[in-house]
């Protein structure tokens, strides 16, 4: 399975998300072995889907983006996103204080 088609298929997601989706891609995202292109990817496709579906039950997805995503601007896109939502856990808050990112570290100290 190539990882176009993974992120693919997580993107069904943005305009056909339903309450509990979240589990089944935080499953597929804990599962899947992945290079830093594809996380990257997916990543991304999981972006949208955040973006798109303001639900807090998907903080666990944002989580796991923010943690294996290698891209600092898709983690700091996630944890706008998280900020928003008022669902940053206390580490991802206390990581963001020394991110590379100044944008990140402002988003965190506000």
């Amino acid at each position: 399975m190539s990882r176009l088609f993974r992120s693919d298929e997580i993107e069904l997601f943005i305009n056909n998300y339903e309450p509990g989706d979240e589990q089944i891609i935080a499953s597929a995202l804990e599962r899947i072995k992945a290079d830093e292109h594809g996380m990257h990817a997916l990543g991304m496709s999981v972006r949208h889907v955040c973006s798109e579906n303001h639900d807090r039950r998907l903080a666990g997805v944002a989580e796991i983006i923010y943690r294996t995503n290698p891209c600092s601007l898709c983690r700091q896109h996630i944890l706008e996103w998280m900020k928003e939502l008022d669902c940053i856990p206390d580490w991802i808050v206390g990581e963001s204080r020394c991110d590379a990112s100044e944008e990140t570290r402002t988003l965190v100290s506000e």
